[in-house]
């Protein structure tokens, strides 16, 4: 496999998905995260809703992307520390939910400069400023900012309810 390859990630963040002791996908979960962006974005191109413009956002998702990244460095380093702690053991929930939280962390990155990617083909699609202002992004590349930009923010969403599961436990 390339060394540039994602799927490793991908597969690691839908094995997150997945019930500890049967092994099976939950549904709700697979529904939530890959069903409502799909919904939202088919209702953004039925309604024909129009970004007015992709600059800004351009400008967010890339910041979100980057800080995500930073992210992705310290949950790397918090797992170091935790394997280096006498008082949690390696198969701890706790060190199986930081496990789980890189692995979803890595994956919003991933979707981060995805979204990223979108946004600008979606900006450059709309063509020059004709002096009157920039004309929006049309229907449908406005649902697909819709679809990448509502999985992010589950992902992330997904992302803090594992730090609060493992700061729940830690706390217990």
């Amino acid at each position: 496999m390339s060394k540039a390859s994602l799927f490793p990630v991908i597969g690691d963040h839908y094995r997150t998905m997945t019930d500890v002791r049967s092994g099976d996908y939950r549904r709700r979960d697979l529904v939530m995260f890959l069903g409502v962006p799909l919904a939202l974005a088919s209702a953004s191109a039925i309604y024909g809703a129009e970004l007015p413009t992709a600059g800004d956002l351009i400008q967010g998702v890339s910041i979100l992307t980057g800080l995500l990244f930073a992210l992705v460095i310290f949950v790397f380093q918090l797992r170091l520390q935790v394997s280096l702690d006498d008082r949690i053991g390696p198969v701890s929930r706790i060190a199986i939910l930081i496990d789980e939280l890189f692995a979803n962390v890595l994956y919003a990155v991933v979707v981060g400069l995805v979204t990223t990617a979108v946004v600008v083909v979606a900006g450059a699609s709309v063509g020059p400023d004709s002096g009157e202002g920039a004309a929006p992004v049309n229907r449908w590349w406005t649902a697909g900012v819709v679809l990448v930009c509502a999985h992010l923010l589950l992902t992330i969403a997904m992302c803090l309810k594992r730090t609060r599961a493992a700061y729940s436990d830690l706390k217990a």
